[in-house]
């Protein structure tokens, strides 16, 4: 912008904080501001995740008059600085960063502190002047800047909670706009959060159970109203000062009645570690009240053993884990967990909504009849259901077992019915298969030791190229259909994510089956003893060519966590105050 006003560098950033990432975003948005068109679109290009506030700078460029606004809610509106561009707005102090801040005005309200903020609102701790009644006040973090989608979900939130009276459910009694700032009252709760609570450590079985049995109770409350909250997590359940749990943040709650035209298809909304499947999917259509029985789950599984069912570097870790994995069983975790407790954790858990409890009420009844020492009404898994939950649970080891057996039952039933197989070769096949089993095993033994996890990975893929060549020269046929094995070996070598490993394997594969077609050539009188030689080439290539592919795609995965983080998971995980 060729006629953007000038400005003074030192009056527009004179107020940036000591936190290094936020410095490191104020000079972004500095050479934003100083750039040309080219270097505006280079940094666009590199800091998707500066987009919003890009376009502030834009608009703030254009309007050379820019009308005054306050820093924060309830400050002093003062005339801009000659020149000024009014970016320091987007790095004013926080309120409650400093110590002792006199109460601030706003609209009806004294604002005393900061209590919680989040991706879309903050919280302040506030009294009602002509009631002096201490409330909490929350207001759209974006402020002044929100959009009409956010100022629209903000009201939806308030108008939802305002619904609703339970003893346990965080009341909304006032909604109204101050100094161009959108805000709610609502009880103010004198405690601490679940979240809170958990990070302490995980707590005995008889208060989670109480807890859990209390929050279903006002979750069966909601639903009885056509609400489903969709965003259940222990950092949005406060305890008050008697340690009463009470459901809060209502910003991402639906009604059963309404269709949704607004939520596109596909996005996500909740918190991956306490999300349903059908939720991280972004089925729309699929959420029901079942979906906040799956986060009440969770949330039971993190009081028991002191974390989420799944835990992840990145949100798409978790929420792949979400959809494909099981989580750790809470007694492997904990001992002292009462099986009853476990059987009813991981009903709330199960993948199918069908498979789970049919209503919060019914959740909350088969709790207190846990807490009266009764048993629960479910039944226990079937050897069939929980083997199924283990081959989730262990994909890898279970693959690896499946396979071992199902290739040692071909070899024993071969060795039958073909008398010319020679039985010592047979034999040989199957002990090495059996040290094969043996190793592996060992192997899921030592990942449960830090020190030897990070080991695992190259040492399971390098065992299985190497014993499976090793499989192919005893049996002296090279040419048998076990050679794909190589190329599955290397996609499987991407489900630990990590690209190196992916190469490794394969050019363990490509040498390996090299050394073996070398040696059979050899041993037949040269190489024009191969009928096509030109065959096992194109084997090696397709080998080479499936860990590119593995490595690319999980390249990709890895930009895209990247890009997740960067935005702090703000486009899959709802972390509003």
């Amino acid at each position: 912008m060729a006629d953007a006003p000038q400005t003074d560098r030192s009056a527009v950033f004179n107020s940036e904080p000591d936190d290094p990432e936020l410095l490191q975003e104020a000079a972004l948005l500095e050479g934003y501001w100083d750039g040309d068109s080219q270097t505006r679109a280079r940094l666009r290009r590199e800091h998707p995740e500066l987009a919003s506030l890009f376009d502030c700078l834009d608009a703030l460029g254009q309007s050379p008059g820019m009308a005054k606004r306050p820093a924060e809610p309830g400050a002093k509106q003062s005339e801009p600085a000659p020149g000024a561009s009014g970016l320091t707005l987007l790095y004013a102090e926080r309120p409650g960063e400093s110590a002792a801040k006199p109460p601030r005005q706003f609209g009806r309200y004294e604002l005393l502190d900061e209590i919680g903020r989040g991706g879309m609102g903050v919280v302040y701790r506030a009294v009602h002047v002509e009631l002096k009644r201490v409330v909490a006040v929350k207001m759209i973090l974006s402020g002044y800047l929100a959009d009409a989608e956010q100022i629209r979900r903000f009201q939806q939130e308030a108008r939802t909670a305002a619904r609703i009276r339970h003893p346990n459910i965080v009341s909304v009694f006032d909604y109204g706009e101050a100094e161009g700032h959108h805000y709610f009252a609502m009880d103010y709760i004198a405690g601490t959060s679940l979240q809170q609570l958990i990070q302490q450590g995980p707590l005995p079985p008889e208060p989670a159970v109480r807890l859990v049995a209390t929050i279903a109770r006002a979750v069966a409350h909601l639903h009885e109203h056509g609400i489903i909250h969709r965003d259940l997590k222990p950092s949005n359940v406060l305890l008050d000062e008697h340690g009463q749990p009470h459901v809060s943040d209502f910003g991402l709650a639906k009604w059963l009645q309404e269709s949704e035209p607004r939520t596109l298809s596909g996005a996500v909304l909740g918190t991956p570690s306490y999300m349903a499947p059908e939720q991280a999917q972004g089925l729309v259509s699929a959420i029901t009240p079942r979906t906040d029985i799956y986060s009440l789950g969770a949330i039971l599984y993190a009081l028991l053993t002191g974390r989420p069912p799944f835990v992840g570097e990145n949100p798409i870790d978790i929420i792949l884990q979400v959809l494909e994995s099981e989580p750790p069983s809470p007694r492997q975790l904990r001992p002292e967990i009462p099986r009853d407790v476990e059987l009813i954790c991981l009903k709330c858990l199960e993948k199918d909504p069908a498979r789970r409890y049919a209503s919060a009420q019914e959740l909350a009844e088969d709790l207190e009849r846990v807490l009266r020492g009764e048993s629960p009404n479910i039944a226990p898994y079937s050897l069939v259901e929980r083997v199924s939950r283990w081959f989730r649970r262990e994909p890898a080891l279970a693959l690896h077992l499946l396979g071992l057996t199902a290739v040692a039952g071909i070899v024993q039933v071969t060795r039958i019915v073909n008398s010319e197989v020679q039985r010592s070769v047979s034999s040989w096949v199957l002990g090495v298969m059996l040290i094969w089993l043996g190793l592996v095993l060992f192997l899921r033994w030592l990942a449960r030791f830090p020190a030897w996890a990070r080991y695992l990975p190259g040492s399971w893929c390098l065992l299985d190229v190497m014993l499976l060549t090793l499989i192919l020269w005893l049996a002296n046929d090279q040419l048998t259909p076990l050679v794909v094995a190589y190329p599955a070996f290397v996609v499987g070598s991407g489900l630990w994510g990590q690209r190196p490993l992916i190469w490794l394997t394969t050019w363990a594969s490509v040498l390996a089956y090299s050394a073996l077609i070398t040696e059979y050539a050899l041993r037949a009188g040269g190489w024009h003893a191969l009928s096509r030689p030109h065959h096992h080439l194109l084997f090696l290539v397709l080998v080479v060519l499936t860990g590119g592919a593995t490595a690319w795609q999980v390249a990709r995965l890895q930009m895209l966590n990247r890009y997740c983080q960067g935005h702090s998971a703000s486009r899959v995980a709802s972390t509003k105050a």
